[in-house]
């Protein structure tokens, strides 16, 4: 099994019509078939919530913990935060 068919079945299995799965997933293989594809392991949408939350929060341990990332790297996000003030 590759990605795109775990792909299909995750599409399926949450009400998509199997049909409409089907042309999504071709239209990804035409698009990137034969490609090295980059996953990240999370969404850009985790950093923008880790800067929505240190905009309200200092604690970093706590935040930390919440996102599910090191201390570190939302030590390192606040730092830019304060840069780009």
């Amino acid at each position: 099994m590759d990605v795109i068919d775990r792909i299909s079945e995750i599409l399926v299995e949450n009400g998509v019509l199997p049909a409409n799965a089907e042309k999504i997933t071709n239209s990804v293989r035409h698009e990137y078939g034969g490609e090295m594809v980059y996953v990240p392991k999370r969404s850009h949408l985790y950093k923008e919530a880790i800067m929505r939350d240190l905009r309200t929060s200092g604690n970093f341990k706590l935040l930390a913990k919440e996102h599910r990332v090191h201390y570190n790297t939302v030590r390192r996000m606040a730092k830019k935060l304060r840069r780009s003030k």
